[in-house]
């Protein structure tokens, strides 16, 4: 889980971004997943709970590409998922100017698309790649995605990419691991370490945003902190649902 180099981005919008970020994700209201002992986060960034301000997708952004910049500057392939990653994924592919594809859960059938079956938290499907094909010649291919729980997802696509076309998944870079062991199941099932912004604790009521993967991120974690303890928020009422700020 690879620290970005400070130089890459400006110290002070770096602060402003992980604090935007550590605002949406900190302090969510948790569902439990009937079955299973995984929560589920009501946020902004995936779930729209607060609905999902620019701002926010603009921060996320920067700070993917300033993670996984090695990785988008050598790919040829932007691809994540359609449930709750394509907006985010479009909001990467502003900066990293790649084209985008899209696995879904429906979509139209088409002979030379890959597709797998899913089995995750709260769902078994069908994952569908739109915007790759199995016949196709070799690409470098970057995945994103938002949050990963168990990895079930995650898993699925690599495999599927890795099996059933010429790719190469040269990274994958996310936004927070939730801590149900997603993160680990990649690396040893896919053999792909995943670059993160966040770590969270999705184990109690409410959500935890516990460590930040950038240059002092224990440092920075506890300034916002310490600027939320006495200022307050500035960008998400999560205890209400509502937006505070928008820019």
């Amino acid at each position: 889980m690879s620290q970005l180099d400070s130089n890459t981005y400006d110290t002070r919008h770096l602060r402003q971004d992980a604090h935007i970020l550590y605002e949406a994700l900190h302090d969510c209201e948790m569902t439990s997943v009937a079955g299973t002992p995984h929560n589920f986060v009501w946020n902004s960034l995936t779930e729209q709970t607060p609905p999902t301000p620019r701002y926010l997708l603009k921060a996320v952004a920067r700070l993917m590409h300033a993670v996984g910049r090695d990785i988008f500057e050598s790919a040829d392939l932007l691809s994540s998922e359609e449930d709750r990653g394509a907006i985010l994924a479009a909001a990467v592919q502003n900066r990293v100017n790649l084209p985008l594809a899209i696995s879904r859960w429906v979509t139209q059938p088409k002979e030379d698309r890959p597709s797998i079956p899913l089995t995750m938290e709260y769902a078994n499907a069908q994952l569908h790649f739109d915007g790759m094909t199995t016949r196709e010649p070799t690409k470098k291919v970057a995945i994103v995605d938002d949050l990963i729980s168990t990895g079930g997802t995650m898993v699925a696509q690599c495999r599927a990419i890795r099996e059933q076309t010429r790719h190469e998944i040269l990274g994958v870079v996310l936004v927070a691991d939730k801590g149900s062991g997603g993160a680990e199941r990649l690396e040893r099932e896919i053999g792909i370490q995943p670059r993160l912004i966040a770590q969270m604790d999705c184990t109690g009521v409410r959500s935890v945003v516990t460590q930040l993967y950038l240059p002092d991120g224990d440092m920075l974690l506890r300034d916002i902190q310490t600027e939320i303890r006495r200022k307050g928020r500035r960008f998400f009422d999560n205890r209400h649902q509502r937006l505070i700020r928008e820019r």
